[in-house]
């Protein structure tokens, strides 16, 4: 099998179901990343940060490309109001100041952070 043109083992494994992709994963490693690319799943990727070490295991090397759609949803913790806190709907400076950091932090997982992470993309 590892004699066939890479081009050939494209052009097969596009005509081919999900079932019968899954039986081609074993073959050879070209039939590998073919049936992988093929099969859809790893189109899509939601990305928190308990699993982010988990994504950077599953996409690095020839998988890097299979993704098309990553979905990171930022969140805050709950403030604490306290009893004699304004009731308004206004937030704080430091409400606001803590939001901010907490969003940056966040954003800086995804987008900058690549020494811990690795996923950083800027």
């Amino acid at each position: 099998m590892n004699s066939l043109p890479q081009e050939l083992v494209d052009r097969i494994s596009s005509y081919l179901h999900y079932e019968d992709l899954k039986n081609t994963l074993f073959l050879s490693r070209n039939f590998q990343y073919v049936a992988e690319k093929y099969s859809g799943a790893f189109l899509k990727y939601d990305l928190t940060e308990e699993n982010a070490d988990k994504f950077l295991e599953t996409y690095s090397g020839c998988r890097f490309r299979y993704p098309n759609r990553l979905d990171f949803h930022t969140s805050f913790s709950a403030l604490e109001s306290t009893e004699d806190a304004d009731e308004s709907c206004r937030y704080t400076t430091e409400e606001l100041e803590y939001m901010d950091n907490e969003f940056t932090r966040q954003i800086n997982l995804v987008f900058f952070d690549a020494e811990n992470t690795g996923i950083g993309v800027g």
